[in-house]
């Protein structure tokens, strides 16, 4: 089986965001904090999209959302065999850091457009990426394991 060699960010893409600074909050327990992360494989399992959705909403009506962000950060898959992408798995920790510096990249994008705003202070907070690659794509590659394949 063809191994991966190396990872490298090949570019970051704002998808979409939403600040509504007519929904506000009193106080921060008032907030809940939501993820969702899609990872794709592309141009014949020599890219992969992870794009990371963060939501800030409120607990008791998840419709009012106070802010909201989508980033796709694009990564170049490079293998040890570079003529072929066939029968790759990416490994857990490939996927772990990749969720990492897409969060990364969604934290910084979403500060940006909050930045000045009654929501300045609504910042994605440090998260272990381990604890939520497990509680997110682990569990869909659980259930779907050929997910994790680059190429068949």
């Amino acid at each position: 089986m063809n191994k991966l060699k190396t990872i490298q960010i090949a570019r970051i893409i704002e998808v979409g965001f939403e600040l509504n600074e007519s929904n506000t909050f009193k106080k921060p327990s008032e907030i809940n904090l939501t993820f969702n992360i899609n990872i794709e494989i592309l141009e014949k399992g020599n890219l992969a999209g992870m794009t990371v959705g963060v939501i800030f909403n409120k607990v008791d009506d998840p419709s009012l959302v106070f802010l909201s962000s989508n980033v796709k950060t694009v990564y170049r898959l490079i293998y040890e065999d570079e003529k072929s992408a066939k029968n790759v798995e990416l490994d857990d920790q490939s996927l772990i850091t990749m969720l990492s510096l897409a969060v990364s990249h969604t934290r910084a994008l979403m500060s940006r457009v909050a930045s000045g705003t009654i929501h300045q202070n609504l910042i994605v907070p440090i998260i272990n990426p381990t604890e939520l690659y497990e509680q997110t794509l682990k569990k869909e590659f659980a259930k779907n394991p050929s997910a994790k394949k680059v190429a068949e």
